[in-house]
């Protein structure tokens, strides 16, 4: 298994060849990734398979993970998590070719390129969405744990809390005579 991939590719001539990309790209090269992540990042493992399909479309399928280091959002503490992301691309060369097989591409996202692209930037964004909007422990191993009520009740609300509009109840009830 070839552990280096290249800096840059031509998804369009990569697609017309045929071609599968196996390796890992250094942490180093994802940096709005990186921000997100507590700790320098672990390479990205990707496997990306190029075709050009009996439609004519080129196109891009594969799997990007990598395992960052983030914040939980409950304890505070460092945590290690898994990031994976599967996605399909097509390729175009053109605007036109783009709006000529738009039809048959709505379940993918098409990328207009006209040379070489940075492979690191290709999968970056679906690393991105992978990275979810509030990390935290499992319930069961995260410190914070201790500091939640345990008899509290699912809704949120304490069981000797009066209800602030009882008194209006009060007030309806004198109307009301």
């Amino acid at each position: 298994m070839k552990t280096g991939l290249p800096v840059e590719i031509d998804p369009i001539q990569l697609a017309d060849q045929g071609a599968r990309l196996i390796g890992e790209l250094p942490g180093a090269a994802f940096s709005r990734l990186r921000q997100e992540c507590a700790a320098p990042l672990d390479p990205v493992r990707l496997d990306l398979a190029f075709v050009r399909g009996a439609d004519g479309l080129r196109k891009m399928a594969g799997t990007a993970s990598v395992e960052c280091e983030l914040i939980c959002q409950r304890c505070l503490e460092p945590m290690i998590m898994r990031l994976e992301a599967v996605f399909q691309t097509v390729f175009y060369r053109m605007p036109e070719d783009h709006q000529q097989g738009e039809a048959t591409s709505d379940e993918m996202d098409s990328i207009i390129v006209e040379g070489p692209v940075r492979l690191s930037g290709l999968v970056e964004d679906e690393l991105l969405l992978a990275v979810p909007m509030m990390p935290m422990h499992d319930k069961k191993t995260c410190s914070a744990t201790r500091y939640l009520a345990e008899d509290a009740p699912a809704n949120g609300t304490s069981l000797d809390r009066q209800n602030p509009f009882a008194v209006l109840d009060v007030l309806k009830a004198k109307d009301d005579q």
